[in-house]
């Protein structure tokens, strides 16, 4: 909100509520996937005096939990049938976090007295934990209560599903009604948190596109290797022939020289690649376990590929009549 946006907010507000595309409309002092911390601010009941935890926190207005979609715990969401929780002066109402009421050493703190730089009141609800920050975070103790509008920066609505473009023009129709010398100016919250993770986004597509070309030159690496060795072994191979030996048994002679080749190549890329992986993971606060089934799976997908990869020169060469290789050599 800029300008006399900020007075105008009441208004605003039922005006889109009006529009039957709204479902409900909020506010805050802070975007919910960019929460700031304050540490030394707060205090409650049987504080420790040595605690110096940060805490995050954000002021919002009536239907924030809603808007969001934040999930309750315990206690109750901000309502305007509630006179306390209207805020006077140093007085007011808070919703906390799980991770808060952990810190403060309970598991029911509804009720409880919380004080946060000047304002002081009651504990009404405590949401469930949520991640307000990037997957690299973890999720830190968070505490919300309402805020004179004056002081919010950011307008929230939820919209209905259906026509976004029709939708789009109607919320806007109604933006020009209300506040014509400002333009129409909006973000969606899930565009604005991809943002979050546009470089893993980057990284992801680039390592997807070198994977594929690392694997073609492999497999064209495998395949002048399948014809060199068969080429030197050509007369071998015809021996073998002549002697009796089944096409199956060469194909397994020869392939079995490549599989060695492959697990040895499997057992420095796999602990290597869990090092690097984990290295990696450990940058979010949430990410995904690696278990062994990917690795075996990858594992098989190698074998599947180099057998692919040397089956030609080695059916050649077994389909070769063998007087012609010793008659070559």
């Amino acid at each position: 909100m800029k300008g006399n946006m900020i007075d105008n907010y009441a208004v605003i507000k039922q005006e889109f509520l009006k529009n039957p595309s709204v479902v409900i409309v909020s506010a805050c002092t802070n975007p919910p996937q960019d929460i700031g911390s304050n540490a030394d601010n707060i205090s409650w009941e049987g504080k420790s005096p040595d605690e110096h935890s940060l805490v995050s926190m954000c002021g919002v207005d009536f239907d924030y939990a809603e808007s969001m979609g934040i999930k309750l715990k315990a206690g109750r969401a901000f309502s305007r049938t509630y006179s306390m929780d209207i805020p006077h002066d140093s007085s007011g109402t808070f919703m906390i976090n799980e991770q808060l009421e952990k810190l403060m050493g309970t598991d029911d703190a509804v009720g409880k007295q919380l004080k946060f730089g000047t304002t002081r009141g009651l504990i009404i609800g405590v949401m469930k934990d949520f991640s307000y920050q990037s997957l690299r975070s973890k999720i830190e103790p968070l505490v919300v209560w309402i805020w004179p509008a004056k002081y919010l920066n950011f307008i929230y609505f939820r919209v209905k599903r259906g026509n976004l473009h029709e939708t789009i023009a109607s919320l806007e129709k109604t933006w020009q009604k209300v506040m014509p010398l400002y333009p129409f100016d909006y973000q969606f919250l899930d565009q604005e948190i991809d943002k979050m993770y546009r470089v893993e986004e980057r990284t992801g597509t680039l390592l997807k596109y070198f994977s594929v070309l690392a694997i073609l030159i492999a497999c064209i690496g495998l395949f002048g290797l399948a014809t060199y060795t068969v080429e030197q072994r050509r007369r071998e191979l015809g021996l073998r022939k002549v002697l009796g030996a089944s096409g199956s048994s060469i194909f397994r002679l020869i392939s079995r020289e490549f599989m060695q080749l492959l697990i040895i190549a499997s057992l420095i890329s796999v602990p290597l690649s869990v090092f690097m992986l984990q290295k990696y993971l450990s940058n979010f606060a949430f990410h995904i376990q690696l278990s062994i089934g990917i690795f075996l799976l990858a594992l098989i997908l190698a074998i599947v590929v180099t057998g692919l990869a040397i089956s030609y020169q080695l059916i050649t060469a077994i389909r070769t009549n063998p007087a012609k290789s010793l008659k070559y050599e």
